[in-house]
């Protein structure tokens, strides 16, 4: 006979309102307001060259991560989702073999 599995579906619900939260507050943080004006740089600069490319490299990972959590928060709310719909589903059945 299988183990016995239990999820706690409220947890998982909550897990996936922290994963998009941090998501939103990464995207949200004081680091992306500003850019760098690489017209300020002299042309031709090795220095500001390499703060442009760095940050557009920063950026590209901060984009990464947050398309990462999004996908997390996504899957995780589709599967608490899952669980309470065959849960009904489960509850349904039982109640209509009882009566």
């Amino acid at each position: 006979m299988p183990e016995e599995f239990e999820a706690d579906l409220d947890e998982i619900a909550r897990l996936a309102g922290s994963t998009a939260a941090l998501a939103d507050e990464v995207r949200g943080d004081i680091a992306w307001k500003y850019g760098v004006d690489a017209e300020q740089w002299p042309t031709a600069d090795p220095i500001g060259d390499a703060v442009v490319v760095y940050l557009r490299s920063l950026r590209a990972a901060k984009d990464r991560l947050c398309g990462g959590l999004d996908e997390i928060s996504a899957t995780l709310s589709d599967t608490a989702e899952a669980y309470r719909e065959a849960d009904e589903r489960v509850w349904r059945a039982v109640r209509d073999i009882d009566h």
